[in-house]
């Protein structure tokens, strides 16, 4: 009887140490993921103070991209992209991209809140 006890016993430490081991994987899991947030939250802050839009607002990088391609009338066939950022430019926060398809460059300063192409130049080879 004493062994069977002692077989039982070892058996529960060994599942509730299994158990453990998901609860602890679990909660680590859950602070990763409250530390993403948090940093997500600290960004959007300075970027308030800063006057800077949150993600949300912007039309998105890959949007500003397009809008670009439409208006050279080309397709992303081919296309090399040499800048894509988001700047701050006299208060007005814009996309600004430069990528060349074949021998031809492209400049581009699109507006990061409605899409609108505020400067655009052609440069062929």
């Amino acid at each position: 009887m004493k062994k069977i006890l002692a077989c039982l016993f070892a058996v529960s430490i060994i599942f509730s140490g299994c158990s453990m081991q998901n609860v602890k994987d679990e909660v680590k899991e859950e602070i990763s993921d409250v530390k993403e947030d948090i940093k997500e939250l600290k960004d959007d802050a300075k970027n308030v103070y800063k006057g800077k839009p949150s993600k949300e607002e912007y039309i998105g990088e890959e949007k500003a991209k397009e809008i670009a391609l439409e208006k050279a009338g080309i397709t992303d066939e081919g296309i090399i992209y040499d800048r894509t950022e988001l700047e701050s430019d006299g208060g007005r926060w814009i996309y600004e991209i430069d990528f060349k398809k074949d021998t031809t460059e492209y400049e581009a300063d699109i507006d990061a809140l409605t899409g609108e192409i505020i400067s655009w130049s052609v440069d062929k080879d």
